[in-house]
């Protein structure tokens, strides 16, 4: 993200634009990929950035093997639903991963209800309170649509996640023959 404003900050002037969303037009269908890294300007990739850093790191610590499949998945959900519904504008930045991210955790500890999943919900919540706020239409330079996509997006990859690394008690026979009760086990 950092990488991309400088080079459109010091080369691109408006040709940044080919790399935003333009809803349901050709043209804008690469920013589905793309808008995550443009950032209209230094405040906005400032505001993106701390929550991007802080919910990447909490699902590379959480959620580790699935790291990458969440990513990608919020990034490509969320730009082809703003896609497919945003108003017709510009729409760019992290904005709508940071909410994908943030549902994720919130409805990961809701589907799963284990210690680390309602922990990470619950950090969540603590570190963006200001969440339901964004979903709302009340900033006409806001992608709001964008956040809405972002959040579906998070939910939707809960969902598909909810059982990936489970934990369940199960019981083992060691090789003394002795019963040992082994904390975890992982069921894909």
């Amino acid at each position: 993200m950092w990488v991309a404003f400088f080079v459109k900050q010091s080369y691109m002037g408006d040709a940044y634009r080919m790399f935003s969303i333009f809803p349901r037009k050709l043209s804008g269908i690469t920013g589905i990929v793309t808008s995550a890294f443009m950032h209209g300007d230094f405040k906005h990739l400032i505001s993106n950035s701390a929550p991007l850093f802080i919910l990447c790191f909490m699902l590379v610590l959480t959620y580790t093997k699935i790291t990458y499949k969440v990513m990608l998945g919020v990034l490509l959900i969320s730009g082809l639903g703003t896609w497919l519904i945003g108003r017709e504008a510009y729409h760019l930045g992290a904005s709508g991963v940071v909410y994908g991210l943030a549902f994720f955790f919130i409805f990961m500890g809701i589907f799963r209800k284990d210690p680390v999943s309602i922990v990470t919900a619950l950090a969540t919540l603590m570190l963006n309170g200001g969440l339901l706020y964004g979903l709302l239409p009340l900033d006409g330079k806001i992608s709001w649509e964008g956040h809405l996509m972002g959040a579906l997006s998070g939910i939707i990859m809960a969902f598909v996640y909810r059982k990936f690394e489970k934990i369940d008690k199960v019981v083992a026979e060691e090789d003394d023959g002795k019963i040992d009760f082994m904390p975890y086990k992982y069921i894909k």
